[in-house]
């Protein structure tokens, strides 16, 4: 599939099951009870407080202190009308203020709305009165000097009660096939991805993961999930864009361990070898688009690299590959992550034929 928006594809490109059918799924189950966003951070704020979550390059935050300032600013939002089933605009830049912000309104339990301050003003406002939220937070000062209290809320604190299935985030598609349309994600599948990532990507604490994406996609959420709900640290460099020497200077500067990166951006760096080799560098995940076998070749020696794919409906992603070899070819989607189904199927609803294209249905 060469657009991720796209939803025809050949069987071949999912991976298939043991049977050799091109349905492939469900992914392989292991029991995750269901929690919310807020819950999962607070999980490894209990385990390492002192560990470190957040930097940008600067300064640097602990899990301790990145759970106070947004436990600060979540009850600033509970005393603006935040709650469940009400949604926060964040027109912030990649920042640290920007991930104390996402924190702050699942505490509050709300549902955050990213929109990056660089798309163009039309953009902007179409988002902000489709979504209608309740609040809009673009001053980074505000976020710095919230001053509630410093204890999680919980629901005694809340407007209403917090439930998994209410919605966590929501995203904004392209708009590439007619007009943007905003996408609601519960927290439901949240902990079960988290759980799979941290295993599949390899993460754990120490691990220093790069916030690349903008704001405004999903990828920006996979990025907070593989870190700040596994125990690494989020690095937040200045706000880019970040291609070329450039990009290969964050991630040697910033001993990043795990990235996310386009094609199109990979395709801009220098090939990693001699003192461009970006030894820290363990798992590069691609996604977004098709990764061009070249790409491979080029960047999976000694290294985990994991074609990821998931349309923005799906909670951050619905398959991905096991670790890419080189002389592999041009990746496919990969299989089913725990709890999700893929199917391949014609236009009356049936299983197409291994090779036969289809329309790729992902189902939970």
């Amino acid at each position: 599939m060469s657009d991720p928006h796209e939803t025809s594809a050949p069987a071949s490109a999912v991976a298939p099951t043991r049977t050799g059918s091109p349905v492939s799924g469900p992914g392989a189950v292991r029991p995750v009870p269901p929690c919310s966003l807020g819950e999962l951070f607070a999980a490894w704020v209990a385990r390492t407080p002192q560990a470190p979550a957040v930097t940008d390059g600067r300064r640097t935050w602990s899990y301790r202190q990145l759970d106070t300032w947004a436990n600060r600013l979540a009850h600033d939002l509970i005393g603006r009308g935040v709650g469940p089933e009400r949604t926060v605009a964040l027109v912030l830049p990649r920042s640290v203020e920007l991930i104390v912000a996402e924190l702050a309104v699942a505490k509050a339990g709300g549902a955050f709305l990213p929109v990056d301050p660089a798309y163009p003003a039309e953009r902007r406002e179409l988002m902000r009165a489709d979504a209608d939220p309740a609040v809009v937070l673009d001053d980074p000062a505000r976020i710095r000097l919230a001053a509630g209290p410093d204890h999680t809320p919980t629901d005694a604190d809340r407007c209403a009660p917090l439930h998994t299935a209410h919605p966590a985030y929501v995203i904004y598609t392209s708009g590439s096939t007619g007009v943007p349309k905003g996408v609601t994600v519960a927290h439901t599948g949240l902990a079960g991805f988290a759980a799979a990532a941290a295993d599949r990507y390899a993460v754990e604490p120490g691990d220093r993961v790069l916030q690349f994406s903008s704001p405004s996609f999903d990828a920006a959420v996979l990025e907070l999930c593989v870190s700040l709900l596994s125990g690494a640290t989020l690095v937040v460099p200045p706000d880019g864009p970040w291609l070329g020497d450039d990009l290969t200077d964050v991630l040697a500067e910033q001993r990043i361990t795990h990235a996310l990166i386009p094609p199109a951006a990979l395709a801009t760096l220098p090939a990693p070898t001699g003192d461009r080799s970006l030894p820290d560098l363990r798992t590069l995940i691609v996604g977004a688009e098709a990764c061009p076998a070249e790409l491979v070749d080029r960047w999976a020696a000694g290294r985990r690299l994991i074609n990821s794919y998931g349309p923005t409906e799906a909670t951050v992603v619905a398959s991905w590959t096991g670790p890419l070899p080189v002389g592999g070819g041009t990746p496919p989607i990969g299989g089913p992550l725990p709890y999700t189904r893929l199917h391949v199927l014609d236009a009356a609803m049936r299983p197409v034929a291994a090779g036969a294209s289809g329309e790729l249905y992902v189902g939970g």
